[in-house]
């Protein structure tokens, strides 16, 4: 292949850029009429040591310079072929004469000579066939000077018809696929034509595979589009680019090489295809990044690392080896280190240690090295052999560590440990002992044996009498230094007293934390009265004492009525003022032996010893009850309450949960039966308390599991005794299947509070039952109770909002049934129904007629219906009172313009007594007791069959 380059300007301004041609000097010398070539140093060498043949031709073809393999490829020595015309070499056959002179036109031009296979004449007379390549090189003013020519023996790899046929381009061919470097050949526009071996093996891809394809397949994604385009617009230039690029092999793996892709011009200069020539330098490249990265590594590492050859010089030093000896790095290179950091007296033991090293072992020892000033320190040093290519020794690894400071750190280290060791064992002992005076003994003795007799450690003088609650000294204090060398104690001797003084005043800490949680655990914060836990201790000693004399005891359960109107009203800061007072005073009305607590909230107990008769405890009670009666003051003014007490008796049989439960059943018994009152426990309590807790677990139960069922009574028109309603009467199933009334568990569910979600639950259920009757029936309308407590919730209006928008009931078709009682005790009654009344939802008044309510009351109330007591309808037909006040009920809801309804409607008789006084609506067993909701639908806007 050739390159024949039109004009010297065409490849002058890519040579000035060469290496090459910048190490050229022109020594302006003439020989042979031509200017003489000289390398610069460095390529000197280079050319001398190269693996391959080369030889400097001058202008004129003649060769100014041969190495040593150029000698032994032409058998001709150095003398033999300076001066030599090129042309001389090349065998004297007409064809190869021919070649040869071909090649050589162009070569003052400057043109370049890529891989092309010649014969050579040895010296001996034997051929010698070569793949040659000639670099034109340039001066610093971009004038020709010379070439540089190299060649490469190929005989062997060439069979004998090719070496006897000449040079075609088939031997090149076989002389480019026999070479180390990858070569790909392609046309003018990328197409692969040819690949060599080297190829093959570096990508992976067999020829078949990339030939008619473009160098495209290579490309590993890692160069940008603006790389590929300065590359094309180089070679399609006639210029060569050479660079460093990465490749991707057939198996996806990348690999870099240093690439070289050179034109190849016809006559006219016109680029006709493109040789491209690529070395894998993958490991190379690798080997440089862990040569850099060991470099580095060195240069951190605070030993100081040092190499020699076998005599002794310095052949590298480290950062740290020039900080810790004084000598800057110029200074210790190549230079004998035993004479710069061996003292004199040390001179035989260090040549000893290096006779040891060129046999090649290691030596490791402590020896003393000498710095620049002449100062030196005991160093820890490895002296390692470290060997060439061969296998031989070729110098010394030394590192050196200053063991000065570790001795001086292993001496601090070993101080530090033995004083955090005595910090742990006085820990140890602060965890098992109490006594502030002992710990700190113990403390003194290790710190005084760690400072050593110049340091006097002292004991604080307050620390024999501290106590809990008491003055003590502050942390740090506990343990004082004194003495000659207490000035000279470092900021870690300081930390050690302290540490040890921080465990002293721990354990008085922990001492006076002990005592106040045993008080807060047995007593009430707020009022400083014995807890439910104490009272329930006291009772235990006392019904122990009762197992020796027989004796019995009391307990009095104590409620404030109004604590919590006080609360709302006066703020709870006023409230817990009155608890105070209320404590100081049952303290002064009780006897000495008895015991006051306070069980939480506004619960108090009193436990009376030796009482066996109820008016000893009744007249403790009554006593309590006259100390509450007056004003309790408070800083927003006086507040007064009133008490409920119960009264329980105990002896030696009785335990004190089980009394303190029966005291307070009969307390709750006093305040249902008005406050302000005293009650003794009875065996009715008892069971009504029985009652309760059943009846309470069965509730839980059945809200938890779905227990909850609702039935229905219908509500008959009288006009035509069609159904027109219902009402909604909850039932309580049992776990183990049976139906509990409302009436034995409603008044539970009140007192528990539980009646909040069993309301809202009925409320829900209701209102998604009557979606299907309303469609039956426009104008049907369902009833569910609402109990007081509900009702004084700020958000019953929205709990009965949301049911309502949850099932899509109407509002126009809901009743909420309110007792008597209810309308006149609860406060905000009005607003509430008020509020529902403007959505639509109607009201009734239940029993009405038990609960005397006020007629000014129920004028400013919404309410639409009353429903007149099961307890007048039944004697209707037989009490000539029950007719009066049926009748008189009648007429006020006339007046009011309200409608009616009566409850528990039995026998025709009484349907008639009604029917005649225009009662609107009634319900009762005549037509049907509470049903299923499943049992409802065919009532609907029927006359229901009268059953009695």
């Amino acid at each position: 292949m050739r390159d024949r380059r039109g004009t010297r300007a065409a490849h002058t301004g890519d040579q000035r850029s060469s290496t090459l041609s910048k190490a050229l000097r022109d020594t302006r010398t003439e020989r042979r009429g031509e200017v003489e070539i000289e390398l610069g140093e460095i390529l000197h060498e280079v050319f001398d040591r190269a693996p391959h043949p080369y030889v400097l031709v001058g202008t004129t073809g003649r060769i100014h310079r041969a190495n040593q393999h150029a000698c032994a490829l032409t058998g001709r020595s150095t003398e033999d072929l300076v001066g030599l015309h090129v042309l001389d070499l090349y065998a004297d056959t007409p064809a190869g004469r021919a070649r040869a002179e071909e090649l050589f036109t162009g070569f003052a031009e400057g043109e370049w000579l890529i891989d092309e296979v010649l014969e050579l004449r040895h010296a001996g007379g034997a051929s010698v066939w070569v793949r040659t390549t000639r670099v034109p090189l340039h001066d610093e003013e971009g004038d020709f000077a010379g070439a540089l020519a190299s060649w490469v023996d190929v005989t062997d790899r060439l069979t004998p018809d090719q070496q006897g046929s000449g040079v075609t381009d088939e031997v090149r061919a076989a002389a480019l696929g026999s070479v180390g470097s990858a070569v790909m050949v392609t046309d003018v526009h990328g197409t692969i034509t040819w690949v060599n071996h080297a190829f093959v093996r570096v990508s992976g891809y067999a020829p078949e595979e990339v030939l008619g394809q473009t160098p495209r397949v290579l490309r590993s994604g890692e160069h940008t589009r603006e790389h590929y385009e300065q590359l094309w617009a180089t070679i399609l230039a006639g210029r060569v680019w050479r660079g460093e690029m990465v490749d991707r092999r057939k198996d996806g793996s990348h690999y870099r090489v240093v690439q070289t892709i050179t034109p190849i011009l016809d006559e006219h200069g016109a680029v006709t295809r493109f040789v491209a020539v690529h070395d894998d330098v993958t490991e190379q490249r690798r080997t440089e990044a862990r040569t850099r990265f060991q470099s580095q590594l060195l240069d951190a590492v605070g030993d100081a690392v040092i190499a020699t050859d076998l005599e002794g010089k310095v052949q590298y030093v480290n950062p740290a080896a020039a900080r810790i000896y004084g000598w800057s790095e110029e200074e210790l290179l190549g230079r004998s280190l035993v004479d710069l950091t061996v003292p004199e007296s040390l001179a035989d033991h260090a040549e000893a240690i290096q006779e040891r090293i060129r046999s090649g072992r290691t030596w490791t020892g402590q020896f003393e090295v000498r710095r620049r000033d002449g100062t030196t320190f005991p160093a820890l040093v490895t002296n390692a052999p470290y060997r060439d290519a061969r296998g031989e020794v070729a110098g010394m690894i030394g590192v050196s560590t200053d063991i000065a400071s570790l001795e001086r750190t292993r001496r601090l280290l070993t101080r530090r440990a033995q004083q955090q060791r005595a910090v742990a064992e006085v820990g140890q002992i602060a965890t098992r002992l109490d006594d502030v005076a002992a710990v700190a003994r113990v403390a003194k003795e290790k710190a005084q044996g760690l400072l050593g007799p110049g340091v006097q450690i002292t004991l604080a003088s307050e620390l024999a009498t501290a106590r809990p609650g008491g003055a003590t000294r502050e942390v740090g204090e506990w343990l004082e230094a004194s003495g000659p060398e207490a000035a000279a104690l470092d900021v870690h001797d300081r930390e050690f007293l302290t540490a040890l003084s921080h465990i002293v005043d721990a354990v008085r800490q922990r001492r006076e934390a002990t005592a106040q949680l045993e008080h807060l655990a047995t007593h009430d914060p707020l009022t400083g009265l014995p807890n439910r836990t104490l009272f329930l201790d006291r009772i235990e000693q006392v019904r122990a004492g009762c197992e020796r004399t027989d004796a019995g005891f009391a307990v009095l359960f104590l409620d404030l009525d109004g604590l919590k109107a006080i609360n709302d009203g006066l703020g709870h800061d006023a409230g817990d003022e009155v608890l105070i007072v209320v404590a100081r005073r049952l303290e002064r009305v009780v006897r000495p032996d008895d015991t006051v607590a306070r069980l939480g909230g506004d619960e108090f107990a009193i436990l009376c010893p030796g009482v066996i008769t109820t008016v000893v405890a009744r007249s403790i009670a009554e006593r309590v009850r006259t100390a509450m009666a007056g004003a309790l003051p408070t800083q927003r003014g006086s507040a007064s309450i009133t008490t409920s007490v119960g009264i329980a008796y105990g002896d030696k049989t009785t335990r004190g949960a089980r009394l303190l439960r029966d005291a307070d059943t009969a307390m709750y018994a006093a305040k249902s039966a008005g406050r302000n009152r005293v009650e003794v426990f009875d065996e009715r309590m008892r069971q009504r308390a029985e009652h309760r807790f059943d009846m309470t677990a069965a509730l839980r139960h059945a809200l938890e599991h779905d227990g909850i069922e609702v039935h229905y009574q219908p509500t008959v028109a009288l006009a035509d005794e069609r159904v027109c309603g219902v009402e909604a009467l909850v039932r309580l199933r049992t776990a183990a299947g049976s139906l509990i009334p409302p009436g034995e568990f409603i008044w539970v569910a009140e007192e528990t509070g539980l009646i909040d979600q069993l309301g809202q639950r009925v409320l829900e259920r209701a209102c998604h039952d009557a979606k299907p009757w309303l469609a039956a029936d426009p104008d049907f309308l369902v009833s569910v109770n609402l109990s007081p407590r509900q009702l004084m919730h700020e958000e019953v209006t929205s709990t009965v909002e949301q049911a309502l928008e949850a099932t899509g009931l109407p509002p126009s078709a809901l009743i909420l049934e309110l007792t008597e009682s209810t309308l006149l005790a609860t406060a905000g009654t009005a607003g509430a129904m008020n509020r529902l009344r403007a959505r639509g939802v109607r009201f009734a008044i239940d029993d009405f007629g038990t609960g005397y309510s006020s007629l000014a009351h129920l004028r400013h109330m919404p309410v639409d219906l009353l429903k007149i007591d099961r307890s007048f309808v039944s004697g209707l037909h037989s009490d000539i009172q029950d007719q009066a006040l049926v009748a008189a009920t009648m007429d006020l809801a006339g007046t009011f313009g309200l409608l009616t309804n009566a409850e528990g409607v039995e026998t025709p008789q009484q349907l008639a007594a009604l029917a005649a006084l225009g009662c609107d609506y009634a319900q009762g067993y005549l037509w049907s007791p509470a049903v299923p909701a499943s049992s409802i639908h065919p009532l609907v806007g029927a006359v229901p069959a009268r059953l009695r």
